[in-house]
Parts: structure tokens; C-alpha cells; sequence
């Protein structure tokens, strides 16, 4: 089974906008503090009021971890979404994404 999510709110200082799919998998939200994370796992739950309502077709199989720390999500997750500013940077395979090293360090920094 699959889960499809479509999310763009529209908030006064961030708009989160993240498209993806998960599929029988561990599917890792990474990203620093303040990076739409959380937000993102909370309107796939249905805790998070939509402006736009979001499109989340039901998980089967799959689940979504959610952190900051590099290490955790190299050891528990199957596919990783590096997210800043409320959007997907990089999106793959654990492997591809942190093999792209140079993109994935320049923006998993915390925002100043």
C-alpha cells in the first residue's frame, strides 16, 4: 500500500508546500528545527488545522519518523525527505541522499 500527501498551508511567515509518496517503507522526515517536520506528520494526522485542504490518502505499511539527527534516520529509515523552510530539498533513498553530501549538509542547517 501507499501513502500519497499533498500539503501547502498558507501562514503569515512560512508556507509549507510538501508533495511525496511512501510506500511499505520507512519514509524519514529530516530536517533542522523549524523546518515544517513536525507540521508536516500533524496534518497527515489530522492535528494540524489546513488552509487548503490537504490531500493525505491512507498509510498501510509505512511509517514516518521524524527528526533532526542525521544518524537516527541512517539507521531506521528506508527513504528520507531533507526538509527546510517548509518544502522537501532532497528526497530519496537513504543512500542517495546522504551521498549527496555537499546539498544535504548546505540544507540541513538551521535556519538564522
Amino acid at each position: 500500500m501507499e501513502l500519497i500527501v499533498r500539503i501547502k498551508k498558507f501562514l503569515r511567515d512560512f508556507t509549507p508546500d510538501v508533495d511525496f509518496t511512501a510506500r511499505d517503507e520507512i519514509f524519514a522526515l529530516l530536517g533542522a528545527s523549524g523546518c515544517g517536520k513536525s507540521m508536516t506528520l500533524k496534518s497527515i494526522a489530522g492535528m494540524q488545522p489546513q488552509t487548503k485542504p490537504a490531500e493525505v490518502f491512507k498509510l498501510y505499511g509505512a511509517a514516518i519518523p521524524v527528526s533532526h539527527n542525521r544518524g537516527e534516520v541512517r539507521r531506521l529509515a528506508d527513504k528520507v525527505a531533507v526538509m527546510r523552510d517548509g518544502k522537501i530539498d532532497s528526497l530519496g533513498t537513504v543512500h542517495e541522499v546522504f551521498t549527496r553530501s555537499k546539498k544535504f549538509y548546505r540544507h540541513s542547517r538551521p535556519r538564522t
